[in-house]
């Protein structure tokens, strides 16, 4: 349990996060820009560690136990096949981002879009992200850390939200974007720490990583009913599995990596990561900051993680909850002080999330729908005043998700259903002029009502793979026949989108259109070229996913692979560099 001194650096933490909110408050305070944007001045290595830090939340740790502990090692692409999206997000529709200069990415709507249904949509778009995902969001986040703080405090769920509402909402109102970018640089630090400190406890517990391995070997462990999954330490599940013709896992593995990565809603990037993009300084900050999230994301946080996890195998073969394992280790292997500093980390992980998400739903409440459609035409301070007000709303709509949710899996799970279907439009609008707000509506609509109905109707035979099958295919058929069937967007707003970010697709009629403007009206941001993109993207993915298998083959002695891995991994992001260093795009 807690000592003296353990609760002596929880307090110190705390009182550290407040100072810097204060020292922050003023400048963020200025103007919405500033609140909400930093000022469009964040650098890369700050940006890209606020993306890392905001998605390396207090359930993150639980989440990756969970699914170590059901499907091994492997069961981790449910989570790793989105670095596909991120690294073509990084080379491809980071620069676009900010070349749009939006404030929000739902305010991109009617920068790309004509007509009532434009305007529609993102009201409808606003209210659906703000209200609905965000707070589902945040719920999962603030229920992770309600188990912890139940097994660290002996808390009840109402306790604990009521309490981590409260030092979030505090710390959100101070600093604004420039309070939780700042704030996700030092916690991330913290929490990665915290992480690597418990797997080297967990190691030592068990005596030695040779142990653990030999553990995780055994065959006797193998058995169906046992406390450990077939094949737990592979990287990519087996293709057969007794012997079917294809293993449940690897048909999983299939849709994760051919899949879900371009059928979830945030396949372009996502809200809070769209919201850094368009704060970075440039292009080149935007594309540098996308690319070190991604190695920080996937090479760096996933090890720890998965080691303490395999660890419980050894320490709770039957635990009831396994997202429970994790926090349990916490308890039972870190000594005085050090357990004060985990906290700390899980706190700090916390923090960097949730405020992130407050700030992102106060975003969309007041740019694109109090803004847009409620009050127009008052001074910046009239809305800078209601942010902080949507702040304090988003912020109780996430404790109510969280008190009304039990599983941080389940629920990970069905925001990403809830999303499957959407994505490829949120895509095809960059590449494709004829893409237009009716058949986005439509993607948004079907998409929400498919998730809905798999909540209630649950066949056995319904996995999670198959929903997302089921929701993806059919919700993206229906938006490209609402597409080609309907009124495309107004020449007039497709000539504006393509003169400020220029994208890569299919644009003909636009680019003809454009050709024929003044030389003073013409595109001041240079054309990408598809083939490019696509040779950097596949440059990106064996930089990452070379570093991700090489860090694990080295921790886990497989001397061979590991070192040939991150031997491609640094080949990749060495030509990647060199190429925009000549572009004058990496600063």
């Amino acid at each position: 349990m807690l000592t003296h001194l353990d609760w002596i650096v929880l307090t110190i933490y705390m009182l550290i996060s407040v100072v810097a909110g204060l020292a922050l408050a003023r400048r963020a305070n200025t103007s919405t820009e500033e609140y909400f944007l930093s000022g469009r001045s964040l650098p890369w290595w700050l940006l890209g560690t606020s993306i890392v830090a905001t998605g390396f939340s207090s359930d993150t740790p639980l989440y990756v136990t969970n699914l170590v502990r059901k499907g091994g090692i492997a069961e981790n692409w449910q989570w790793w096949s989105f670095a596909i999206g991120g690294m073509l997000g990084a080379v491809w529709l980071a620069p676009l981002w900010r070349r749009a200069g939006v404030m929000t990415d739902v305010e991109l709507t009617e920068l790309r879009y004509s007509g009532k249904v434009a305007s529609f949509l993102r009201g409808f778009r606003g209210v659906w992200l703000a209200l609905l995902v965000n707070s589902i969001s945040m719920g999962w986040i603030m229920l992770a850390m309600a188990k912890i703080a139940y097994v660290c405090f002996g808390w009840d769920k109402v306790l604990s939200l009521t309490i981590l509402c409260s030092v979030t909402l505090v710390y959100t109102l101070m600093g604004g974007l420039w309070g939780v970018i700042l704030a996700d640089f030092v916690q991330y630090i913290i929490a990665q720490a915290g992480a690597i400190l418990l797997a080297f406890f967990a190691i030592d517990k068990v005596g030695g990583m040779d142990k653990l391995l030999a553990f995780m070997r055994d065959t006797s462990h193998w058995k169906p009913n046992g406390p450990v999954p077939v094949e737990p330490l592979s990287f990519v599940p087996a293709l057969f599995s007794g012997g079917n013709l294809l293993s449940a896992a690897f048909g999983s593995f299939c849709v994760y990596t051919l899949v879900q990565w371009w059928a979830f809603l945030n396949s372009d990037g996502g809200g809070k990561v769209v919201q850094r993009l368009l704060a970075a300084k440039s292009e080149g900050h935007a594309m540098g900051g996308f690319f070190w999230f991604n190695i920080a994301n996937y090479a760096i946080r996933t090890w720890p993680w998965i080691i303490v996890a395999l660890v419980s195998f050894m320490l709770y073969p039957a635990i009831a909850d396994p997202e429970m394992a994790y926090p349990q280790m916490m308890v039972d292997l870190m000594p005085s002080g050090l357990l004060g500093i985990m906290l700390a980390s899980f706190m700090a992980a916390f923090m960097s999330s949730t405020t992130s998400h407050v700030n992102w739903g106060a975003s969309y409440m007041m740019n694109d729908i109090y803004r847009r459609f409620m009050v127009k035409g008052r001074p910046d301070k009239h809305y800078l005043s209601m942010g902080w007000l949507f702040s304090a709303i988003a912020l109780l709509l996430g404790g109510l998700a969280a008190y009304l949710s039990n599983s941080v899996t389940t629920t990970f799970q069905f925001v990403i259903t809830l999303g499957s279907g959407v994505g490829p439009i949120y895509l095809l609008r960059w590449l494709w002029w004829r893409v237009n707000a009716t058949a986005e509506l439509a993607a948004l609509i079907m998409s929400t009502v498919l998730a809905a109905v798999w909540v209630f109707v649950r066949p056995e035979w319904m996995t999670f793979s198959i929903k997302l099958l089921m929701t993806a295919f059919p919700t993206l058929l229906v938006a490209v026949l609402v597409a080609i069937s309907t009124k495309p967007t107004s020449m007039k707003n497709l000539i504006e989108f393509y003169r400020r970010t220029r994208p890569p697709g299919w644009w003909k009629p636009v680019r003809d259109a454009v050709a024929l403007l003044p030389l003073d009206q013409q595109p001041q941001v240079p054309k990408m070229r598809g083939g490019l993109v696509i040779f950097h993207w596949m440059l990106g993915l064996g930089l990452v996913f070379g570093s991700t298998f090489g860090i694990g083959w080295l921790l886990f002695m497989d001397w061979t692979r590991g070192i040939a891995a991150i031997g491609i991994g640094a080949a990749c992001g060495l030509i990647i560099f060199n190429h925009y260093r000549k572009k004058a795009l990496v600063i």
